[in-house]
């Protein structure tokens, strides 16, 4: 569905298309809305809940590589390197590469 107005977008009907429950497979386009933003609930809900997960499975590792480096190296290596290492990997590994990119 493609959605257009600007000031006159039609938001009581997105509002009550938004509600229904029996109303799927339908993506909506739009250039430029405004007013309510109801219809994007879900996804912002989608996002927010795969993000969480990410985050804290990343703080997970970190924290686990950090115990990791201090037990071998004692202060040697710093908190701030282990997070540019986790962070470079993490990217990398988000390219589809395996980590396997030097940065």
């Amino acid at each position: 569905m493609f959605v257009h107005g600007a000031a006159a977008t039609p938001t009581p009907l997105l509002d009550a298309l938004s509600a229904r429950t029996d109303v799927e497979g339908v993506r909506l386009y739009h250039l430029h809305t405004q007013g309510c933003d109801t219809f994007l609930a879900p996804a912002v809900a989608e996002f927010s809940s795969r993000l969480i997960m990410e985050t804290t499975a990343l703080v997970d590792v970190f924290a686990q590589v950090l115990r990791h480096a201090s037990d071998l190296h004692g202060n040697a290596v710093k908190a701030d390197d282990v997070r540019s290492f986790v962070v470079t990997a993490y990217i990398n590994a988000s390219k589809g590469q395996g980590g396997r990119n030097a940065a």
